[in-house]
């Protein structure tokens, strides 16, 4: 095995020893904190006001679904049934589209700097849309922080920032967050890497969201997936699934 395929597989067989014993503290996430997060949640209020989201997270995680789906359109990967995951319809796992992918750029927030997306050959990639609305905004960028800490050596997870009519929320990490945070897009200016995603889609099927969070994942092989407004458990299972295959392909190597 040569010395960069060695040192790669060293540093997933030690983020696999790390994960494995933290997947099931969930702190705050997949939570309800009161009674009435139910009816909160069917009542479609989880996002009237700044404190909703992180009081009843499970309730209003689950309230968003995927809305009108077909089960056909689903790949299960051998999980529970309502832990289907939606399958970004395209022929993403081709040579040209890979190398469209691998040529995304984004503008970091933090410094003005532009980051490609080539960086990220060789790992699991997880990109969340994140619409700026209060309470939901800050909920998953507290989420998305604490996955990359559960993956350190295996994957890059970028947050796009949405702006959305009537909102203004202004969410912020850790300053040492290893997350990738681009500066704020729009539903009008997507930037290249929504517009890239909103290429994989077939006509007619369903587009980005902008009233809830959607997670994509990109694994190795060039397999995409996506859930929408998806719960804590929900992600980092799936990305150890990712994980697990990116692990079982460099072995082969």
């Amino acid at each position: 095995m040569r010395s960069k395929e060695s040192f790669l597989l060293f540093f997933l067989l030690l983020s696999i020893s790390s994960y494995e014993g933290v997947l099931g503290n969930k702190g705050y996430f997949d939570n309800d904190t009161s009674e009435d997060c139910g009816e909160i949640a069917r009542a479609g209020k989880c996002v009237q006001d700044a404190e909703t989201f992180s009081k009843c997270g499970l309730s209003c995680s689950k309230f968003y679904d995927p809305g009108n789906v077909g089960v056909d359109s689903y790949e299960t990967l051998g999980f529970e049934q309502d832990e289907k995951s939606y399958k970004l319809q395209g022929d993403v796992t081709n040579t040209a589209e890979l190398d469209d992918f691998y040529e995304l750029e984004i503008k970091l927030a933090k410094n003005g700097k532009t980051m490609s997306f080539d960086d990220f050959d060789g790992m699991v990639t997880v990109i969340a849309v994140v619409p700026l609305i209060p309470g939901m905004a800050q909920y998953y960028y507290d989420m998305f922080h604490r996955v990359r800490n559960v993956f350190p050596f295996t994957i890059e997870l970028v947050l796009l920032p949405v702006r959305t009519s009537g909102y203004n929320e202004v969410p912020t990490l850790p300053p040492k967050s290893k997350v990738h945070l681009s500066v704020d897009v729009t539903e009008e200016d997507r930037g290249d890497v929504m517009n890239f995603i909103d290429k994989c889609f077939k006509p007619g099927e369903r587009k980005i969201d902008f009233d809830r969070v959607t997670f994509y994942i990109m694994g190795i092989s060039g397999y995409t997936e996506r859930k929408i407004s998806p719960t804590i458990e929900a992600i980092e299972r799936l990305i150890k699934h990712y994980v697990d295959e990116m692990s079982f392909k460099t072995r082969e190597l």
